[in-house]
């Protein structure tokens, strides 16, 4: 590890470094203290969270499982306001995308928000991954999706109310034909929203798309050998 020049430690006095998922501090220029980066826990590499929607079945991929460290950051980039945690999550998600080798987007996009529903956070927590895993990739990122309906919030709805509550929730927008587009998320449980969303997409006219998240929640992912045989791209691909 480098190490940190005179100024780089004055500097570190006032601006000491914090650990994104549990906020402890940390050796300069860190960002994980030892037990957090010891309790993630990676989503398998090849593992890919199956959902389907409409007949159309999905693979969402993660960085992540939702338990421990991870759970910790969710919380404190969602409800403690800390913005921080977003742009590691970003990278996290840029790191997943390159061991994929199947998965080429040319664009990086997002789950929305209506406006209003989170009015006390500022900032919309996909958006910020999003914009943070672009940034790493190389590549721009763009609001290809609108939120056209209010919906109830999907943490205390069950798996077939999640499905209903955000049917026809979502519209595309801007140019989206003919792109290959890495749609993000923070954490992933039924899936039902980044399935629409997709769905959404595909029949706006997107060449492929690739649903990711920070974490994934619920049981195994199945693992699938063949990264080659998704549903992501259109039918004439």
């Amino acid at each position: 590890m480098r190490v940190p020049t005179w100024q780089e430690k004055v500097i570190g006095v006032f601006y000491p470094s914090t650990c994104y998922c549990c906020g402890d501090l940390v050796n300069w220029g860190g960002h994980l203290c030892s037990v957090c980066e010891e309790s993630l826990r990676y989503y398998r590499t090849k593992g890919v969270k199956k959902v389907s929607r409409n007949g159309l079945k999905c693979s969402v991929r993660a960085c992540y499982y939702y338990q421990e460290a991870a759970q910790l950051a969710i919380r404190r980039f969602k409800f403690g306001r800390k913005i921080r945690p977003g742009k590691f999550m970003g990278e996290a998600v840029a790191d997943r995308v390159k061991t994929a080798p199947t998965v080429q987007p040319d664009v990086v996009t997002y789950i929305p928000v209506a406006y209003g529903d989170h009015p006390t956070r500022g900032y919309n927590t996909a958006e910020v991954i999003a914009e943070s895993a672009a940034r790493h990739l190389g590549i721009p990122v763009k609001p290809l999706l609108r939120k056209a309906l209010l919906t109830r919030s999907q943490h205390s709805l069950s798996a077939s109310s999640r499905k209903q509550n955000v049917e026809n929730a979502y519209v595309a927008r801007g140019s989206v034909k003919g792109r290959s587009i890495l749609l993000v998320d923070d954490v992933v449980t039924t899936g039902s929203t980044l399935a629409e969303c997709v769905r959404v997409l595909l029949n706006a006219g997107a060449k492929a798309v690739w649903p990711i998240a920070y974490a994934a929640a619920g049981g195994q992912p199945r693992v699938d050998r063949d990264e080659k045989a998704e549903y992501n791209e259109t039918p004439d691909q």
